[in-house]
């Protein structure tokens, strides 16, 4: 709810959605699984495109791996999350 009453409008936007997530390190092995099979496995079902950052690539200042999801429409990063 927003203050006011006021309502919000939803608009129909266009292509690509784009979402970056910071992930641990174990938690982007898991995503990715052996060889890739996961995550190609993930690309199939949400029809978008990820892409996790290679060992040792950290955000800055953090332990943590940067994981970028791309796709046409916003439910397919949605489907990908």
């Amino acid at each position: 709810f927003l203050p006011g009453g006021q309502t919000v409008e939803r608009v129909q936007a266009k292509g690509p959605f784009v979402c970056k997530l910071l992930l641990s390190d174990a938690l982007a092995g898991t995503i990715l699984g052996k060889d890739g099979t996961a995550l190609r496995e993930l690309e199939r079902i949400s029809k978008g495109h990820i892409q996790v950052s290679p060992i040792g690539q950290f955000f800055p200042g953090t332990l943590e791996r940067i994981c970028c999801i791309v796709g046409g429409c916003e439910e397919s990063v949605d489907k990908s999350i």
